[in-house]
């Protein structure tokens, strides 16, 4: 129907599941896609003289499979919420003429209005308004108390400097956790080829969330629904344009693996006793489909998040942690 570069996948997350939701659909950025309705079949049992099969019965039709994508900023955040099955919180914001910074590796954000006390250990904040430009972007938060939060700078290209307060800077992050919020989404498929055609899919939920962080590559992703209805009609009269962000990379936008057993103060695997090559994070929600005469029921299932990462020892000390099975923070951020 169309050749792989004239097909769009669009989406809207739904106020009521199953039913198109009003207003525009965005684009998705994509690298490979995979949505399809499944059809599900029996052989009939019905006997024949000639020992052939009768028919072959369609039993359903589910809306299944998904995307993958390289990640970058702003990209997949309502199906990030999708697959937590939660919202993001509110953003936790501190703006003051108070903020400075101080030291040189590892650094701290100083606020002489202790108001700092908001953020958690492993926050990922974003600063900005800071005189020097350096000192402004995403940092990972390593210890907290209300006037002074230890920070490491995750952009590997970018060096803090000490800034004295007045400046108007502003500090902020958001959070993410499991739940039970329902997060259903209307997703389009159109193909433009020689003449518009479209697919729909409704009432789709994230099965499956996977995120690939692998030594001096992309970071990738990718995301698995299972869903209610299936169609040919298009679903929506308008778009909005895909995130315009710069996907991310291992190289500037990652701050590895446990590295606080270093300098930086944190819990997890020492850089100088171990080297991880790759992180790979994957959620799976064990999403129900149950198909009953008169309607189709999703259910939730069982959220689980799993963690498995690569890596090579210099030294017996990360190993000992290893074969021991002694706990370790992750310390990952991107």
């Amino acid at each position: 129907m169309a050749d792989t570069n004239d097909v769009k996948l669009s989406y809207a997350a739904e106020v009521t599941p199953d039913l198109n939701p009003a207003g525009a659909f965005t684009d998705i950025p994509w690298t490979s896609e995979t949505l399809k309705a499944q059809a599900n079949t029996s052989q009939s049992g019905i006997v024949r003289s000639d020992g052939n099969i009768t028919d072959i019965i369609r039993n359903s039709l589910v809306p299944q499979n998904g995307f993958s994508g390289e990640l970058g900023f702003g990209y997949y955040d309502d199906f990030i919420e999708g697959a937590f099955r939660n919202n993001w919180t509110t953003p936790d914001t501190v703006a003051a003429i108070t903020l400075s910074i101080t030291g040189a590796g590892p650094f701290t954000l100083d606020d002489s209005g202790s108001g700092l006390g908001v953020f958690e250990v492993f926050d990922i904040v974003h600063a900005k308004g800071f005189a020097t430009a350096a000192n402004n972007g995403v940092y990972l938060v390593t210890t907290v108390a209300a006037g002074s939060l230890g920070v490491v700078a995750i952009e590997t290209n970018r060096t803090p400097v000490v800034e004295a307060a007045g400046a108007s800077v502003s500090v902020t992050t958001d959070r993410m956790a499991n739940a039970q919020v329902d997060n259903t989404f209307h997703i389009e498929k159109r193909m433009q080829g020689t003449a518009l055609e479209y697919m729909f899919f409704g009432n789709m939920r994230v099965n499956t969330m996977s995120l690939e962080i692998v030594a001096e590559s992309p970071i990738t992703t990718s995301f698995d629904f299972i869903g209610e209805s299936h169609g040919t009609t298009k679903p929506s009269a308008s778009y909005t344009a895909a995130p315009a962000n710069d996907p991310m990379n291992t190289d500037n936008h990652f701050k590895g693996v446990g590295q606080g057993s270093g300098a930086d103060g944190l819990t997890g695997l020492a850089t100088a006793d171990s080297c991880v090559t790759r992180v790979t994070m994957q959620i799976q929600n064990a999403v129900r489909r149950d198909a009953a005469l008169n309607c189709v029921e999703m259910g939730k299932g069982r959220f689980q998040m799993l963690l498995d990462w690569d890596a090579y020892f210099k030294t017996m000390s990360d190993y000992d942690r290893y074969v021991n099975d002694e706990n370790a923070s992750c310390g990952c951020s991107y």
